[in-house]
C-alpha cells in the first residue's frame, strides 16, 4: 500500500508507477465511500444501477411499467394446474 502526502494547496498527486498504464491526459471518476477514495477510468461507461439516484430508478421503472409489452401467447388454466406443470 502506498502513502500519499497532500501538497500545499491540497490536492494529492500521484507517482506514475500507481498509475499503472494510464497515458498522459488519461481522465478518471473519483469515487467516495465514507474514508475510502475509488479511482475508476471516466472511459468505460458505468451501468445505470451503478450511477442512478433513487428517483431515476423510480422513473425508469415506471416509464418500463408502463411501456407496451411483446405479445405473449396466453396460458390455459389447464396448463396451471399443480398436476400439469411438470409436464
Amino acid at each position: 500500500m502506498a502513502t500519499l502526502e497532500a501538497n500545499d494547496d491540497g490536492g494529492l498527486n500521484l507517482p506514475p508507477e500507481l498509475m499503472g498504464t494510464a497515458k498522459p491526459h488519461a481522465k478518471f471518476e473519483l469515487d467516495i465511500v465514507g474514508d475510502v477514495l475509488i479511482l475508476r477510468p471516466a472511459e468505460k461507461k458505468r451501468a445505470f444501477w451503478q450511477t442512478a439516484s433513487r428517483e431515476e430508478w423510480l422513473k425508469a421503472f415506471r416509464k418500463w411499467a408502463e411501456s407496451p409489452h411483446p405479445p405473449t401467447p396466453d396460458i390455459s388454466l389447464e396448463s396451471m394446474r399443480r398436476e400439469n406443470l411438470y409436464d
